[in-house]
């Protein structure tokens, strides 16, 4: 009891000094020196990138709270990979993990106990399977407000993640990323579970199965957006034995080369329901009209989405068009319990209107370019007004 009271008495914080790879003030010199429950923060002055000449290897509770992913970067040069976590708890925010590299699983990140990972960017990291994170059997990851860009596995698959233990993925953008096998973007092994919600999925491609995530496991997958991602077949997702659900997703301009061109066996997805497809193309014919074997799917000639950028959030996204067949297509009642937010932070549902996809269109931020502007004669009328208002009001003061 005394151990369990006392166990974090001397969590401390401990503040990287430099860019170097090792010794004192540096990044793994910190990790070497934290005890568990310690934070690993960055002097201000601690911008750029961290060249690493062999893995950091993490075997207790630990976080590590980064300036911002635009601000530092920690890189395996092509060469190693990035974070080993062996053991423990490790909370990672704010850095880029880039160029991280492994022949065998996880180029970035190999998880064997517990990772989180928030507010940051894994880009340009190479395995063989799990491009960016490996999380073996028996493992947990939860990923949010994060960006996966051009990672690659060049073996079975997973460029950006192979699961085999249980992940929760929300929030995030995966662009780019490629696979020579199965799973462009994610690859769920036998075993894994894995759920993702509120996620963009853009251009990530395979010459196999799954351009955007390949599943042997269980996945569940509910408001997430799957724009021009690729495969032999099954472009956006292809599973193997239907342990999986599929809720309140836009499927848009996915291309495979055989049938089906989005959702692979196309007989696998019953349970699923309020799906968007549009423009989905299978050896350049289209291939929307059987839902792929979901249920009250909307199929349409109108693309539903704009183009991926900056519409605010911490991650790129695209946002349903006005009016548009993703516009009041989800069903709220499909949303799993505690999610109130969109991709991008803003209020899931408007009313009793939940739009399909990662983002809600009625929450967005009207851009500067849309205010509307005054006429010149309204711009005389104002000024006029305002004149009166201060005579009156130096009149009110001298009284």
């Amino acid at each position: 009891m005394l151990a369990l009271f006392f166990g974090n008495a001397h969590a401390a914080t401990l503040t990287v000094l430099n860019l170097n790879d090792a010794g004192p003030g540096s990044l793994r010199g910190q990790i070497l020196a934290a005890v568990p429950g310690d934070t690993v923060v960055f002097d201000p002055g601690v911008t750029g990138t961290i060249p690493l000449a062999s893995t950091l290897t993490v075997a207790q509770n630990l976080t590590i709270q980064g300036p911002g992913a635009g601000n530092l970067t920690i890189s395996g040069q092509g060469a190693v990979r990035v974070f080993d976590v062996t053991a423990g708890a490790l909370t990672v925010s704010g850095v880029t993990v880039a160029n991280g590299f492994f022949a065998g699983l996880g180029g970035a990140f190999s998880v064997a106990s517990s990772l989180t990972l928030r507010n940051s960017v894994l880009s340009g990291n190479t395995a063989s399977n799990g491009g960016a994170i490996n999380l073996a059997n028996g493992g947990s990851l939860t990923v949010t407000d994060s960006t996966f860009a051009n990672n690659s596995g060049t073996s079975v698959g997973g460029g950006a993640m192979i699961i085999s233990g249980n992940a929760t993925v929300t929030g995030n953008t995966f662009a780019g990323n490629t696979a020579s096998v199965n799973g462009g973007a994610i690859n769920v092994q036998p075993g894994g579970v894995l759920t993702i919600i509120n996620n963009t999925f853009r251009a990530n491609s395979t010459p196999g199965l799954g351009g955007a995530m390949s599943a042997i496991g269980t996945v569940t997958v509910i408001s997430n957006t799957f724009s021009a991602n690729q495969a032999s077949s099954g472009a956006a997702i292809a599973v193997s034995g239907g342990n999986a659900t599929l809720h309140n997703n836009v499927f848009a301009d996915q291309v495979a080369s055989s049938t089906p061109a989005a959702l692979s066996p196309s007989g696998d997805f019953g349970t699923s329901r309020n799906n968007v497809f549009y423009n989905n193309l299978a050896g350049g014919v289209a291939d929307d009209h059987t839902g792929y074997g979901t249920l009250n799917y909307v199929v349409t000639v109108t693309q539903p989405l704009g183009a991926l950028a900056n519409n605010g959030g911490l991650t790129q996204t695209m946002l349903p068009v006005a009016g548009g067949a993703a516009i009041c297509a989800g069903a709220a009642a499909l949303l799993p319990g505690g999610i109130t937010a969109d991709q991008r932070g803003n209020p899931r549902i408007a009313g009793a209107c939940l739009d399909a996809g990662s983002v809600q269109r009625s929450a967005a931020v009207v851009p500067a370019s849309s205010i509307p502007t005054l006429s010149t004669w309204a711009l005389l009328l104002l000024a006029s007004l305002m004149a009166m208002f201060g005579i009156r009001r130096s009149r009110a003061v001298k009284h």
